[in-house]
């Protein structure tokens, strides 16, 4: 399954996806914020078989932003879906340094989008470090509920409503 939106393809990950993912998710500068992982392409590719298990159960969905020359250059996952309370999280949000600046944030709204408008939730939940400043600050321009917080993150909740406002206001400026 793969869609097209905002300039960029959108396709799930696969297999031979193991080596892109794990440049991005060990590249030190993107992945400060984010849960360690481990270094071995063989275990990017054992929790790749997972997932496939996941996504063959429509119980969640990792894809690969691929700009219009055919390139890799990013990463969005929709996961913990809870249809009784109409939810659904993002994550997994991290593209690599050679993508233009509007990429990751038409990345994360293509992906906000899917899970809106062909999966039909009504809200979606996300958490993001404390310390990511520019990331809590992205965030905020929606107008998020913050539904709890601890030590190290915030966690919010993001009414269709809300997003749509804001999503307005965004494309007009990126597009």
């Amino acid at each position: 399954m793969q869609f097209d939106k905002y300039g960029f393809t959108y396709r799930l990950v696969e297999m031979d996806d193991a080596a892109f993912i794990l440049d991005l998710r060990s590249n030190k500068k993107l992945s400060r914020f984010l849960s360690k992982t481990s270094h071995q392409v063989m275990d990017q590719e054992n929790w790749i078989k997972l997932y496939k298990t996941r996504e063959s159960l429509s119980q969640e969905f990792y894809f690969i932003t691929i700009d219009e020359a055919g390139k890799k250059i990013g990463l969005g996952r929709i996961y913990n879906m809870l249809h009784t309370e109409s939810s659904f999280e993002i994550g997994s949000w991290l593209y690599t340094p050679e993508a233009n600046m509007r990429a990751p944030i038409l990345g994360d709204l293509a992906i906000r989008d899917y899970g809106y408008e062909i999966l039909n939730f009504r809200n979606c939940h996300f958490e993001v470090r404390k310390e990511n400043l520019t990331v809590v600050r992205y965030h905020r321009n929606f107008a998020p509920e913050l539904s709890g917080e601890d030590e190290l993150n915030y966690y919010f909740t993001l009414s269709y409503e809300n997003y749509l406002l804001q999503r307005t206001k965004l494309l007009k400026f990126l597009l």
